[in-house]
């Protein structure tokens, strides 16, 4: 489950759904900065990168 942190009122909360649905639960910053309520192509890419290959920290372990 990817999330926007800016969003996530309770991150415990949303781990806890996350878990109780098999996923595990990534915070990436994906939504857009124009004030819009969409989410940036290339950050949601980069999140999607980081959800397919287990890069669950801050910095990807190599």
């Amino acid at each position: 489950m990817i999330a926007d942190p800016g969003w996530v009122d309770d991150v415990g909360d949303l781990e806890r759904v996350a878990a109780g649905l098999g996923a595990r639960l990534l915070l990436r910053q994906v939504r857009a900065d124009d004030g819009t309520a969409r989410h940036d192509p290339l950050r949601l890419a980069a999140a999607y990168r980081d959800a397919f290959s287990a890069t669950w920290g801050d910095v990807a372990r190599g």
